[in-house]
């Protein structure tokens, strides 16, 4: 009723919260994990907090339950609800099927172990390369190829926006 009470600056649209997917239950959960084929989760596990795995798989050892864990994980940690480690079963079933429960979402890679220094973020910038300015025209390159230009006949053109090469 009153939109200019709780919107911090003034405006002329009407306040419409955004709408949020809807959640799904630990049935609704567990009954994904069953349908799923959960081959690579302690793989994905390994990958999105590999000390929560190595405690959880050290206390199932000391609880006698490692065999059970070991038969299916994925369905044995949304059967528990352990505190520690149901996040990463329910991202695991979410990333598996998509978050409403009709498919996997658009994009969806394989969940595999990666390397720590092949991110996304690192490569971006080996993607994008470096602003070469020769003259009035300006150039894409990639570093490498800017690195053995500098280191074949000196620098002949100006660097823009990466000052790591000046």
């Amino acid at each position: 009723k009153n939109h200019q009470a709780h919107c911090p600056r003034p405006c002329f649209r009407p306040h419409r919260p955004m709408a949020s997917p809807p959640r799904r239950s630990s049935d609704d959960y567990l009954a994904a994990a069953l349908s799923v084929e959960a081959g690579d989760f302690l793989a994905y596990f390994a990958m999105v907090s590999p000390q929560v795995q190595e405690r959880y798989t050290a206390l199932c050892r000391q609880n006698n339950t490692l065999d059970d864990f070991m038969a299916s994980p994925l369905v044995f940690i949304l059967a528990n609800q352990p505190k520690c480690c149901t996040h990463v079963a329910q991202g695991y079933v979410d990333r598996r099927c998509g978050r409403d429960g009709e498919g996997p979402a658009e994009a969806v890679r394989p969940a595999t172990v990666e390397q720590p220094g092949r991110r996304r973020g690192r490569l971006r910038s080996a993607k994008l390369g470096v602003l070469v300015r020769t003259g009035l025209r300006t150039f894409r390159k990639s570093l490498p190829w800017v690195r053995a230009r500098q280191a074949a006949i000196g620098p002949p053109a100006e660097l823009v926006g990466c000052p790591s090469l000046r």
